[in-house]
């Protein structure tokens, strides 16, 4: 076990090595005035990248009614890359100064000076674009701007359309649908308590989440524990974080377990010697609980809890708290999502924590920053999909070795 986790420890210093700083450096040109070298309207300047020598590549966010294009020019006095917005007529709106784009477009932010306005695209999902707004003030507090963009970038894309409506797409990001779990693994009675691990993924992120599936099936497969994975989202898309809402819902509504263990496909389990009825006993032993029905971690940005994993006892007290969370107002991601709401929530519910347990987040939920060796569960939350897939890879190949190892001790005849 040491030499798994030093393997994948090792991997993980090399991530933080090479991850960006999450601080976004910010522009200062002066907005809205036209000036000598500037980019107008009329200047054509919108649709083309160079990020090559003698390559051309167009870079821009279409939605149904807006289109956002990174201007040709390649910087702004300041050093910034120049973005144009235009509506569904192709008028010039607004022109914003690029802050921050992420090396796969994934995360995308501009910034209007003059208006003292940010605008944030969240592109992890390219298909399903999510855009936010917020004044430039001390707490910035995001909006959703628009929803069901596309993101288009590459040396043939067309970036002078807004996005044509498709009757599907329209209907996938506005209602709630019924989703199976592609992968049921039953429990075998092995574990006292009945547990079940649920995690649940969209098709975008099946790259990561079918790797962080297979790390905590195997995991559940050790201790007899029962395992489900969903790969699509029952909600609409620009809400997908409150997902987990909905699927914890139907495993209540479902199954029988008597535990419920909600994982994000970005976190997995470390430590595959640590059992969920010894972290269950520990909550249940404080003297301040009448009875546990929900058990988190704290968060490592301030936050009270997060959601990111959680055990969920199936009663009707856990099903009744999730149905009033999933009758709240749905915040968007920007905005803290469902984690905000349950806090609101179970300060009014259970201020006391009568019901519910929080842990230091190194008990079973820790940020790569604190995870350390001999931990349980290491969530990855902030970082690529290619971070993630390099970490959960390294780990597999590390628990790989290791039992083979096992294998070959058991078959070895000493003489």
């Amino acid at each position: 076990m040491r030499k798994i986790l030093l393997s994948a420890f090792l991997c993980l210093i090399k991530l933080f090595a090479s991850h960006p700083r999450a601080a976004v450096a910010t522009s200062t040109p002066s907005f809205g005035m036209r000036q000598s070298g500037d980019v107008s309207a009329d200047d054509g300047a919108a649709g083309k990248d160079v990020r090559g020598v003698g390559q051309a590549l167009s870079l821009c966010v279409a939605f149904g009614n807006k289109l956002f294009v990174q201007a040709k020019t390649r910087a702004t006095r300041s050093g910034g890359r120049r973005w144009i917005e235009q509506g569904s007529d192709h008028e010039y709106v607004a022109q914003y100064v690029q802050s921050h784009v992420a090396d796969d477009f994934s995360l995308i932010q501009l910034f209007d000076r003059t208006r003292g306005l940010r605008i944030f695209f969240d592109a992890r999902d390219p298909d399903s674009v999510l855009g936010y707004w917020c004044t430039e003030t001390p707490n910035c507090v995001w909006n959703v701007l628009v929803t069901d963009g596309e993101l288009r970038h590459g040396a043939d894309v067309d970036c002078t359309s807004v996005r044509e409506f498709d009757q599907d797409r329209h209907l996938a990001s506005t209602t709630i649908r019924a989703v199976d779990p592609v992968r049921r693994i039953p429990s075998d009675g092995r574990s006292v308590q009945d547990i079940a691990l649920v995690t649940a993924g969209t098709p975008n992120l099946v790259s990561v989440s079918d790797l962080s599936a297979e790390l905590n099936s195997r995991y559940a497969l050790a201790h007899g524990y029962a395992f489900y994975q969903y790969h699509d989202s029952m909600v609409p898309r620009h809400i997908v974080t409150w997902n987990k809402v909905r699927v914890l819902l139907d495993m209540i509504n479902r199954t029988t377990h008597e535990w419920i263990l909600w994982l994000d496909t970005d976190a997995v389990v470390t430590n595959r010697s640590i059992s969920l009825g010894d972290i269950i006993s520990s909550a249940e032993s404080y003297p301040t609980h009448t009875e546990v029905d929900l058990i988190l971690c704290d968060d490592i940005g301030g936050w009270e809890l997060n959601t990111g994993v959680m055990l969920w006892r199936n009663t009707p007290w856990a099903k009744t708290i999730l149905e009033k969370l999933w009758d709240m107002e749905h915040l968007p991601h920007m905005q803290g999502a469902e984690q905000a709401q349950l806090i609101r929530l179970l300060r009014h519910e259970d201020p006391k924590k009568f019901r519910h347990h929080i842990f230091d987040q190194r008990v079973f939920n820790a940020h790569p920053k604190v995870h350390t060796e001999g931990m349980f569960i290491i969530h990855m939350m902030g970082f690529t999909d290619r971070d993630r897939i390099a970490y959960f890879t390294s780990l597999k190949e590390a628990f790989d070795a290791s039992e083979s190892d096992e294998v070959s001790d058991k078959g070895r005849v000493e003489l």
